[in-house]
């Protein structure tokens, strides 16, 4: 009887173990460890949050030169590296959206200084692939937007399908600060939020305030200096 009792328990903690592996290829193990634990709350909390959304510029362009095949090895290699960079600095991948990253700081564990490592792995991010090439896409520019603010994490989806993500307002101005990087051919710009947080630990310099669609009114947006 003992012997049984102890080799199910060494078979549920196999199990378990096992869970984590592959859970901790979608988030950090130490978040899977976290959800497995309970010590999250997957039903839905209202908390602050930087996001981190990120984008290659003219991905259209170089994507049509070469095959699909192609394509996804250039992409997982990029996300690699990216991925990679996030999570060093206590970040949270939530999804690749095409060829961009939605990350997330402060979700859904707690880090107080969630607004200056968004900032730090995007600097990173902009110097790694500023410096070598991902395959036959060469070298991949990436454009990047970040906000602070608070933010709903927890499970949305159907009773079949189901993700753990965050949304809500500044999740869209993180996305629309990626956007005007376009505009103003530069890398890395932040919202006020996130500017407030971090100032006196980098350099910025304002960009201006922008009536970005969706908003009622201006969000001062500043660039990173030195991105």
């Amino acid at each position: 009887l003992l012997t049984n009792e102890f080799n199910e328990m060494v078979k549920g903690l196999q199990e378990r173990e096992a869970i984590r592996d592959t859970f901790g290829k979608y988030v950090t193990k130490d978040i899977a460890s976290a959800i497995l634990n309970q010590e999250i709350n997957m039903a839905g909390q209202v908390r602050p949050c930087t996001i981190l959304m990120t984008d290659i510029a003219n991905y259209s362009t170089f994507s049509e030169e070469l095959s699909p095949e192609e394509i996804v090895n250039v992409l997982n290699a990029y996300f690699s590296v990216l991925v990679n960079i996030i999570q060093q600095h206590k970040g949270v991948v939530n999804k690749f959206i095409g060829d961009a990253v939605f990350a997330v700081f402060n979700v859904p564990l707690d880090d107080p200084d969630h607004a200056v490592n968004a900032i730090r792995a995007a600097l990173e991010i902009e110097k790694v692939t500023a410096s070598r090439s991902f395959g036959s896409g060469g070298r991949l520019v990436t454009r990047m937007g970040i906000n602070t603010g608070m933010v709903v994490a927890g499970n949305i989806g159907s009773s079949d399908r189901m993700e753990y993500t965050v949304i809500g307002d500044n999740v869209n101005i993180a996305a629309r600060l990626e956007q005007l990087n376009k505009e103003y051919d530069t890398r890395i710009l932040v919202g006020e939020n996130t500017y407030a947080m971090a100032k006196g630990r980098f350099g910025f310099s304002q960009l201006g305030a922008f009536q970005l669609k969706g908003k009622q009114r201006p969000v001062r947006v500043y660039k990173v200096e030195g991105a």
